[in-house]
């Protein structure tokens, strides 16, 4: 607050919309929950009306977000309420009918993340973000795990390894509510008994809940998962990245040994970036290395914390090298995909090939 005032009373304009989603400063402030923000942007003169990229204003983000608060003070303010209809009464992913082979994909946050299956929920490296305010209606529309919310799922919690950026500790709260959930580790879980999660170490095999689980050595610390459910095969790598110079052979090994035990995965996720994984380059070649020798149909970018607009260079600049591959690229928390076939959908229903991802 005190740097956005300070910048305010020195001239700084509003109303920018960026170049990557057309969004101003007034969707961010929305999108991420901070009310005395928005007032002040409003105070400034920020617009109401101003649609990013995807035709979204500053509302729809507060509303789909779980920020109402913020929604109904910025259509007290002038925005229209075109998409508010559509938001409150359209069916959400969760509540949708999913298909073998088929996928809504959730982005939680960092390496967190949420799939919904035929007949399974699975969560990876769920970690609450302390940049991401609380919001009014916790939700997975803003990247959290609410209980309630998946009650009736068939819940499997899959964590990596110990490191706090990959493992909260809410999670453990989670079986109080639910009855159908399950835990898959890399590494010890402290708030569970032993009985209560299955601890894998890596290149293990395993059957949680009709999900056949593979584990891959990690070069940072604890297992990647290789998941075969409802007809679909995913890949997380949790921290596993080439983080040296040249290519690892402790880092190719393991992608070797996923492409043998899985010929075609269907998407997969891989961090980009973060000061455990190594520098940025050698992290890039070992994707590039991923990408060279998987069958992977859409492949999600993680690990870049709040700077979500890394995805997208990350992705725009791997493009030149491989123009036919799709990549996921969350632009906040709690963005869905449609992953169908190995291929990305669109709200439309058509195909996403490396355009629509940009």
């Amino acid at each position: 607050m005190e740097i956005a005032r300070f910048l305010l009373d020195h001239g700084a304009f509003v109303n920018v919309q960026e170049a990557r989603w057309g969004r101003t400063e007034l969707h961010a402030a929305a999108g991420r929950g901070f009310r005395d923000l928005a007032d002040m942007l409003i105070e400034a003169g920020a617009r109401t009306d101003i649609r990013d990229n995807k035709g979204k204003t500053a509302a729809d983000l507060a509303f789909e977000r779980g920020f109402s608060q913020i929604g109904y003070a910025l259509l007290a303010a002038g925005a229209p309420d075109s998409n508010l209809v559509a938001q409150l009464t359209q069916p959400s992913p969760l509540e949708q009918e999913v298909a073998p082979g088929e996928a809504f994909v959730w982005h939680l946050g960092h390496s967190g993340w949420a799939v919904k299956t035929q007949n399974n929920f699975l969560v990876f490296d769920y970690f609450s973000f302390p940049e991401q305010a609380a919001p009014d209606q916790p939700s997975l529309a803003c990247g959290r795990i609410c209980p309630t919310q998946l009650q009736g799922q068939n819940v499997t919690c899959f964590v990596s390894h110990h490191h706090g950026d990959h493992l909260d500790s809410c999670i453990y709260g989670w079986r109080d509510s639910l009855q159908n959930i399950a835990y898959v580790s890399g590494c010890p879980l402290p708030g569970l008994t032993q009985g209560e999660y299955t601890f894998m170490q890596p290149r293990q095999d395993t059957t949680v809940n009709d999900i056949r689980v593979t584990t891959i050595y990690s070069t940072d610390a604890g297992v990647g998962f290789l998941v075969e459910v409802d007809g679909l095969t995913l890949l997380h790598a949790g921290d596993h990245a080439n983080g040296g110079p040249g290519l690892m052979q402790a880092y190719t090994d393991e992608i070797d040994f996923a492409g043998e035990r899985a010929p075609n995965i269907d998407f997969s996720f891989f961090g980009i970036r973060g000061c455990s994984l190594g520098d940025p380059e050698s992290v890039r070649d070992g994707v590039y290395y991923s990408l060279e020798h998987l069958n992977m149909g859409v492949t999600f970018l993680q690990h870049a914390a709040a700077a979500t607009w890394a995805y997208q260079d990350w992705a725009d600049s791997a493009a030149v090298r491989f123009p036919d591959a799709v990549f996921g690229c969350p632009t906040d928390f709690g963005e869905v995909f449609h992953v169908k076939d190995g291929k990305l959908v669109q709200n439309d229903g058509t195909l996403a090939g490396i355009e629509a991802t940009r």
